[in-house]
């Protein structure tokens, strides 16, 4: 504002202003400058394979390891079903292991989907509804079926039942029911403190001086078809489920399931599985149609990455039971029956994480050990590579043109401005005009005439003039000029 100020009285002084203001705007052009380029890091298609294991068939064997040991369960599924009883992975992005060399990956998607894969469900249903009471010389039991009780000093019981026994019909126009590979019942005395909570309902233990009512859960182990959703930034696999189908328990082989869904996931893009009536060179697998014992049942024949398989689930059942819920086995108070009875606090939420905590362990088992070609058992990708990319910033570059329009008009206002005026080059090549700065203002010591800074006021200046400009030896000097009388 000081600098604007001091054209405040001369001509044009607008226009001086203007060309001041000008200046110090052009100033603020090097940190705009500096703001206008940003560097930035960008993944960039790499030239190796990422990959997600998958699976569409898995098999659950028995192995024979030596005569003493002859026919037990292979050791990969017998550590998968410890480490999902005792210490379960979080969830199925913890339970993979996903090849990715650079840490960042793509993976193709269609609709949001990534791949699909076989899996183990697990589903879970409060029963306590469905519980009796009996009262007998010891007190209260209370049972769901003949084999199921609790009570009578046993605080928690489990039981459990294999295919196809635990077969249900999903709906009345469903072709199949809802089979699933085992179902585990847990009962267990669960502490109520509510006021009407009265025998036979509840009971009064001496042992923990509290009430307890009978509660009952069951959850089922059901091969299932998941379709995931998957990325992996900066070394952070993440995974999750976007829709699942049940595979068809398939009589009268022992613990084979299948499926074949409407659409599955190929190779990033979502197909669509016709069947047809018969083999071709495309449609390999056959299929059944419906749930019939039948060996010569009606089936349709479908593609290799439409057919959805597992076998085994008879051997799987056996072992879950012998080695987790057999009565011989509780009867030794393991780990995870302190888990679930937590002190009297058994509720759905605890058997819900029990049986997720199972399935997903299972489930990365069976996408790890699948059996058939590549193609079906990984989903594909592509690493990235993390390059220096610039970015260029407009809103800042808008500022230099902008101050580049201003220059323009600014110069173009001073070329009209000096073509209209009255003014001469004469003052302009001439020493006089140094000398006489203050030309034209009394005030400051200069002299009084019309036009000071024409030809005419110039040679009347220099008339005034009492020095002159010698040349002495060589050297110019400033000498006193007397004048004539």
């Amino acid at each position: 504002m000081m600098i604007l100020g001091q054209f405040k009285s001369e001509t044009r002084a607008y226009l001086a202003s203007f060309g001041a203001a000008l200046a110090l705007i052009i100033l603020a052009a090097d940190p705009f400058a500096q703001a206008t380029i940003s560097l930035y890091s960008c993944p960039r298609g790499g030239l190796e394979i990422a990959s997600i294991p998958r699976a569409n068939n898995f098999t659950a064997k028995r192995e024979k390891y030596s005569y003493v040991v002859y026919n037990t369960f292979d050791i990969s599924m017998q550590l998968a079903s410890y480490r999902g009883v005792l210490e379960p992975p979080a969830n199925s992005s913890a339970s993979v292991s996903v090849s990715c060399t650079t840490g960042n990956c793509t993976f193709p998607e269609d609709n949001g989907a990534t791949f699909t894969s076989l899996t183990m469900c697990a589903q879970t249903w409060d029963i306590s509804d469905r519980m009796k009471a009996r009262n007998g010389t010891l007190g209260y039991t209370y049972y769901v079926g003949s084999d199921q009780m609790i009570g009578a000093k046993a605080y928690f019981n489990m039981s459990s039942r294999k295919a196809p026994g635990t077969s249900f019909l999903e709906s009345s126009g469903s072709l199949w029911n809802r089979t699933s590979v085992i179902d585990v019942y847990i009962m267990s005395m669960v502490k109520d403190n509510s006021t009407n909570c009265k025998p036979p309902l509840c009971g009064y233990s001496t042992d923990w001086s509290a009430m307890f009512r009978p509660s009952a859960f069951v959850f089922s182990l059901v091969p299932c078809l998941q379709t995931f959703s998957a990325s992996l930034i900066r070394g952070q696999y993440s995974e999750k489920v976007i829709s699942e189908e049940y595979l068809h328990y398939i009589p009268p082989g022992y613990g084979y399931f299948q499926l074949s869904p409407n659409r599955t996931m190929v190779n990033g893009t979502m197909k669509q599985c016709t069947g047809t009536e018969n083999p071709d060179d495309v449609n390999t697998i056959p299929v059944y149609k419906s749930y019939n014992e039948s060996v010569s049942a009606p089936r349709l024949w479908y593609p290799p990455e439409c057919v959805y398989e597992f076998y085994g689930g008879g051997e799987l059942a056996d072992f879950l039971e012998f080695t987790f819920f057999s009565e011989q086995r509780l009867s030794r108070q393991p780990a995870w029956v302190n888990q679930l009875w937590r002190n009297g606090t058994t509720d759905l939420a605890l058997v819900t994480d029990f049986a997720n905590g199972l399935a997903t362990s299972l489930s990365a088992l069976m996408r790890t050990a699948a059996t058939g070609p590549n193609m079906l058992r990984e989903a594909r990708g592509t690493t990235l590579v993390e390059k220096t990319c610039i970015r260029i910033h407009w809103g800042y570059i808008s500022f230099f043109a902008s101050v580049f329009v201003l220059e323009a008009l600014f110069l173009g206002a001073v070329l009209v401005m000096g073509y209209r005026s009255r003014l001469h080059v004469d003052w302009k090549s001439s020493t006089l005009a140094v000398a006489f700065l203050s030309a034209g203002n009394s005030r400051s010591g200069g002299w009084r005439v019309k036009n000071p800074e024409s030809e005419g006021s110039l040679q009347e200046a220099a008339r005034s003039i009492k020095a002159s400009l010698d040349d002495v030896s060589g050297h110019w000097q400033l000498r006193t000029k007397e004048q004539k009388s």
